[in-house]
């Protein structure tokens, strides 16, 4: 019986993240897409069968300023263009401000200032991918989302030399072809995110 509990857990698992993956289909191609349904129907047989560990991960691709990023696609919840926002007083400068996301109020993070990366003007172009915290939501603004991009875990880097300390400790590692891989773990549960309300 456990061994067929462990079968149906793996294959739920890759059932998830095969539907996160999905939420990023309109930006691809029809090659891009091939390409993905092909890794998740080896991912999802080689979970289910525990023939190996996967350390092949997706991650959404994003653009600050000249620099390739990326999160897990697994921790992403959707994403969506930034057309307009709403300035609070007294919410951090960190955050760009607040948007209405389906009747939610969803603060949105300056990722370029919180990572202490040079900035520019935000602009109609920014385009915002949304986290989940413990107990809320939050959108990191990007300057242009990539796609969804396949990178080996036993690839990455962790020789930060020459990143910021404000950088470092929000990385997970580097892999082979330059994009920088954040660690949305550590991002959600940064201190800084706190907004404090007056009582």
């Amino acid at each position: 019986m456990k061994r067929k509990n462990d079968k149906e857990r793996r294959a739920k698992v890759s059932m998830d993240n095969r539907a996160i993956v999905e939420r990023f289909f309109v930006r691809l191609n029809k090659e891009e897409k091939e390409k993905i349904q092909s890794r998740t129907i080896k991912y999802a047989r080689i979970s289910l069968f525990g023939l190996s560990k996967v350390s092949e991960i997706d991650v959404v691709e994003f653009k600050l300023n000249d620099e390739h990023y990326g999160i897990e696609a697994r921790e992403a919840l959707e994403s969506f263009n930034l057309r307009s926002f709403t300035s609070l007083p007294g919410l951090p400068s960190i955050f760009v401000g607040v948007v209405n996301l389906r009747g939610n109020i969803l603060p949105v993070l300056n990722l370029k200032k919180f990572l202490g990366l040079e900035e520019n003007e935000i602009n109609s172009r920014g385009e915002v991918i949304v986290l989940g915290g413990k107990d809320f939501e939050v959108g990191i603004l990007t300057d242009e989302i990539v796609g969804i991009k396949e990178i080996n875990l036993n690839s990455l880097t962790k020789d930060l030399t020459g990143f910021g300390e404000n950088l470092t400790k929000f990385l997970k590692g580097i892999d082979r072809e330059g994009l920088i891989l954040l660690d949305v773990q550590k991002l959600v549960e940064s201190p800084s995110l706190i907004i404090k309300t007056e009582d």
